[in-house]
């Protein structure tokens, strides 16, 4: 298939990269965007990368329906009341 147009909310082409991954059978395939990193608490804190990648690795033996429930009710209780000012927006596969 060739591409006939750019890519939506990538900005400029350095931003976009094309990767190999090797990946056997049982591996699980995570995409998040950055709204799961970057949703702040009450007290301003990020969520962050690092919070959010503990939470991928200590709960990757879920099953994938219950591993995205708990990766997002982990960012939600994390926010508490604040507002969500982003999107939150995870896929998962398992291959």
């Amino acid at each position: 298939m060739t591409a006939t147009s750019g890519l939506i909310g990538v900005e400029g082409p350095e931003a976009a990269q094309t990767v190999e991954l090797a990946a056997g059978h049982g591996s699980r395939l995570v995409l998040v965007t950055d709204g799961l990193a970057e949703t702040r608490s009450r007290s301003g804190e990020f969520y962050g990368r690092q919070r959010l990648r503990d939470a991928l690795v200590a709960n990757r033996q879920l099953p994938v329906r219950e591993f995205v429930s708990y990766i997002v009710t982990s960012v939600s209780e994390f926010r508490g009341t604040e507002t969500q000012a982003d999107d939150l927006t995870i896929v998962a596969i398992d291959l």
